[in-house]
């Protein structure tokens, strides 16, 4: 058995678990929420919307929060961190230049969409999105900048290394939709936001596909810094020239059929788009002599599955005890997204 072994001379394993996925989920659902509430009862709701160094304070301390469970969970388990969150810095110009392509479509194309999809939560009773409380703090150039590193790089890493790094190889047992479809749906209930539901699946499935196909986490990485920070720049435009957003929406046909069109042409473009990426990076591999062959590929496979952890639950078999433990996070995810909306 090939295991990997670090300085202290501590054997690491390479892969995670569904157990990984279910635990540090549930542990992102729940403590960065729980942070936020012990602020607010310490200093009081209104002073915590309306101071900003506290209000941003506390959105940089949940994605500490973020770091921390990544860090501790792969800690206290021995995980490879490198090898099981796929950390590696191996992408070329021209992966990142289509992956930054990648996020400026699927921003672009699902807005029209997401103000749809708004508009007829709120004739439905539902509030606005959980955006303003950052807008409101984005009206110059020095608060811009402090939303990009807070709202926009922070997250990009630290919500990264436990969606893309934990959860979506935490399910590496099941085929590849699988993998992406529960990870996706997981990043989803995370952020608590009806509103944003459709985008945050959406981007959710994009951020794990092009993890999967340049073999990197950096990848993911740079697609949702670009995405956090197009959608900041585009609302402190919108801000400093005081463009005011319509506080009805007009639901004639063509305001309901286009926002769907468009979303439609933007989710083909992302397809061709990973696709390319997927030709892109094969190109690369080939060039640096990274093939091998279908026998070597299975062979580390096979090592890579007998050094991972046993997560057996006594009285079942390894297969039921995975769907226990991915059905156990899900489903307490998706009551929590429930509960959060009634």
């Amino acid at each position: 058995m090939e295991k990997f072994e670090n300085k202290s001379n501590k054997i690491l394993y390479d892969n995670y678990t569904t157990r990984s996925s279910s635990i540090v989920f549930i542990l992102a659902l729940f403590l960065p929420s729980l942070l936020t509430s012990v602020v607010a009862l310490i200093v009081g709701v209104d002073k915590l919307s309306s101071n900003m160094w506290l209000y941003y304070t506390v959105l940089a301390l949940m994605q500490v929060v973020f770091f921390s469970i990544f860090f501790a969970y792969n800690k206290i388990g021995k995980y490879n961190i490198k090898k099981c969150s796929k950390i590696y810095f191996n992408l070329d110009y021209k992966q990142i230049l289509v992956i930054i392509l990648i996020a400026l479509v699927s921003v672009f194309s699902f807005s029209p969409l997401i103000n749809l999809f708004q508009a007829i939560l709120k004739l439905l009773g539902f509030g606005a999105g959980s955006s303003e409380g950052v807008n409101q703090y984005l009206t110059n150039f020095g608060q811009f900048i402090l939303n990009a590193i807070v709202v926009g790089i922070m997250p990009a890493i630290c919500e990264e290394l436990v969606f893309r790094g934990v959860i979506l190889n935490g399910f590496s047992k099941y085929k590849k939709w699988g993998m992406i479809m529960l990870s996706a749906t997981m990043f989803m209930i995370m952020h608590m936001s009806i509103n944003q539901s459709i985008y945050q699946l959406f981007l959710g499935i994009v951020l794990a596909l092009v993890v999967i196909e340049t073999g990197s986490i950096i990848a993911s990485m740079i697609l949702h810094l670009t995405n956090n920070i197009v959608i900041l720049l585009s609302n402190y435009i919108y801000n400093i020239n005081g463009i005011v957003a319509e506080t009805e929406y007009n639901f004639n046909a063509w305001n309901c059929i286009y926002p769907i069109l468009i979303a439609i042409a933007g989710v083909i473009a992302v397809i061709f788009l990973i696709k390319l990426l997927r030709y892109i990076t094969k190109r690369k591999n080939l060039k640096n002599n990274q093939t091998i062959n279908e026998n070597e590929t299975q062979s580390q496979t096979s090592k890579v599955l007998q050094n991972t952890p046993i997560t057996k639950i006594k009285g079942l078999d390894e297969k039921s005890s995975d769907l226990f433990w991915t059905l156990f996070g899900f489903v307490v995810g998706v009551v929590t997204w429930v509960a959060s909306i009634l």
